[in-house]
């Protein structure tokens, strides 16, 4: 009997902003004055779920372009009481050095002007389980909105200190991260 058939789907800012917080913890690495730190560590998470076997769809899913988020348009506040966090080099460069990676290794990228990467994700879930509803579907984020898509062949997998859980964690990305909690519905 064959296996049922799987799919990745990446949120790749998530992925990256984690890695590029991880890797200010390390020492730094670049190469021609390019800081790769969060590259490496980018490409470190892709090839390890990659490598948990034979995926039939992968997609990595990026965000649109700054401003333009159909979110803000109807709520000027959207996102106003976040956090923000300085990284000590540009995002920018670390996203161009991802997509790269991304297109050098055969995944396929997609992104929309006015949508984030958890509405990416959301749209090619719908499509997938469409037409292939027997598909087995991960979701690598740390995006907790994009739990609602889990089923009883979905699963939602983040980063976050500790073992598998059913709750997604209260802090995503916090501390020493580089374990890896699962929710199923």
């Amino acid at each position: 009997m064959s296996e049922q058939p799987r799919a990745l789907l990446v949120d790749g800012m998530a992925v990256l902003v984690r890695s590029a917080r991880a890797a200010l913890r390390m020492k730094a690495l670049s190469y021609n004055d390019v800081y790769t730190g969060a590259l490496l560590l980018f490409a470190g998470t892709l090839i390890r779920h990659l490598s948990e076997g034979c995926w039939d769809y992968v997609v990595v899913a990026w965000e649109g372009l700054p401003g333009m988020n159909w979110r803000l348009a109807r709520y000027p506040a959207y996102k106003s009481a976040r956090n923000p966090w300085a990284p000590s080099f540009e995002m920018g460069s670390d996203e161009e050095l991802a997509r790269e990676f991304c297109a050098a290794g055969g995944l396929l990228q997609d992104w929309g002007a006015k949508f984030e990467g958890d509405d990416v994700i959301a749209a090619w879930w719908r499509e997938l389980r469409l037409h292939l509803p027997e598909l087995r579907i991960k979701i690598l984020t740390s995006d907790q909105d994009l739990l609602q898509l889990c089923d009883e062949a979905t699963v939602w997998q983040t980063w976050a200190s500790g073992h598998h859980a059913r709750e997604p964690p209260r802090h995503p990305g916090r501390g020493d991260s580089f374990h890896w909690r699962i929710v199923r519905p």
